[in-house]
């Protein structure tokens, strides 16, 4: 149940209107040099959103990735109980 508490957060977090960045690292050094730069409000939330964006996209690539694997797992089990058995 918490997976997809996870998936609905990341979700509701995440915005097609901004971009994102491949790391969290990436994005808040983005977010940092925008604002340290910039005294324009929209830039600055701009920034913000990269951030959120990059953070709800790697949340809900973690879920995604730890069901596959436990379905991974649970398939090779289901596998060679068959074969065992």
């Amino acid at each position: 149940m918490l997976d997809k508490e996870i998936i609905t957060l990341a979700q509701g977090l995440y915005s097609p209107l901004f971009a994102s960045r491949d790391t969290i690292k990436e994005a808040i050094t983005y977010a940092y040099g925008i604002a340290k730069a910039s005294e324009n409000p929209a830039a600055v939330t701009t920034a913000l959103h990269v951030v959120l964006n990059t953070i709800a996209q790697h949340l809900e690539d973690q879920v995604r990735d730890a069901h596959r694997f436990k379905a991974d797992a649970f398939e090779l089990w289901a596998n060679q109980e068959s074969r065992e058995g």
